[in-house]
């Protein structure tokens, strides 16, 4: 399947475990409830059975559809707010089918029976299904966190501004001092000189860094393209989301690094060296990753003064 494609070691242990543990959660919760009559015509260890089962095995349909709704939406550009209601109504025709061959297999008859009796039970179930595997799968990637508020510099103290009532009249001026016929004393020359310029206020961080899974930390040592996914590489370990090259890159202004092959972006505190063999050049990074450099981009590598 294309979502598993995506995943390797860690990353598709974590996403089984999720995926098993959700399943068997929402199981019970449903075994305990007995919806759709299935309390009334079940006993309760068959109620927990069929309903753990039905999840069980729904979960091979729903994320395999939900990670093809991805996909469709990262290659063509389309809202995952038509996409997900779309993968749960084709993902529950399968499932009908399922669901009631479990139930002709624990009950040794349908209590169910009938596809289109069936179907409209099933779309209510995948529905919400989708969704929470959409949330949890943005959890994952820590793009549910909310950015927090950028805190004041120490001892700074909110500005305050008077703003006069409507109606109110203009307030005067201080009156000037009485003139005593004596000349002011002449200022000395630091009390003449230019107040400095206020210093520039600090750049907004980067805004791919909130893409980040928390885990990985903040330190981005490269970005890997794989078909139309991309794999984010930090000193922590490394990770899946679903985005373009491009626009991660846009997304990286202000911070400082290269796309060096248009499946790779470096960022330039990530380079241990830099080894060129005739027109082949690459970069060794943090860990020992080796990362390519392409021949119309190798120019930019010198520019910026990688070489040493």
């Amino acid at each position: 399947m294309r979502e598993l494609s995506m995943l390797s070691g860690p990353d598709l242990r974590r996403s089984v475990t999720r995926v098993l543990v959700t399943s068997v959660l929402v199981g019970l919760l449903f075994g305990t409830l007995g919806p759709f009559g299935t309390f009334e015509r079940m006993e309760a260890g068959e109620r927990y059975g069929f309903w753990l089962a039905c999840f069980l095995a729904g979960a091979f349909v729903h994320v395999p559809a939900y990670w093809l709704s991805r996909h469709i939406g990262a290659l063509y550009g389309w809202s995952q707010l038509v996409l997900l209601p779309l993968s749960a109504v084709v993902a529950a025709v399968p499932m009908t089918l399922m669901v009631n061959g479990i139930s002709v297999s624990l009950l040794r008859a349908s209590n169910l029976d009938g596809f289109i009796e069936l179907y409209p039970f099933v779309l209510a179930i995948s529905l919400p299904v989708q969704l929470v595997s959409h949330l949890l799968q943005l959890w994952s990637e820590g793009r549910l966190a909310a950015a927090a508020p950028a805190p004041s510099p120490a001892g700074a103290q909110p500005v305050q501004t008077v703003v006069p009532l409507a109606g109110s009249p203009p307030a005067e001026a201080p009156a000037p001092l009485p003139s005593l016929g004596v000349a002011p004393a002449a200022a000395p020359e630091t009390a003449l000189e230019a107040a400095p310029a206020a210093a520039p206020q600090a750049l907004p961080p980067p805004r791919f860094l909130a893409r980040i899974p928390a885990r990985l930390g903040r330190d981005l040592l490269a970005l890997e393209m794989e078909d139309h996914y991309l794999r984010i590489h930090t000193r922590l370990g490394s990770d899946l989301i679903l985005m373009r090259m491009r626009d991660a890159v846009a997304e990286l202004d202000g911070l400082d690094g290269l796309q060096v092959h248009r499946s790779w972006w470096v960022a330039r505190s990530a380079v241990e060296r830099v080894d060129r063999d005739g027109k082949t050049m690459t970069l060794t990074l943090a860990g020992g990753r080796t990362v390519p450099v392409a021949r119309d981009r190798q120019g930019e590598v010198r520019a910026a003064g990688w070489l040493g």
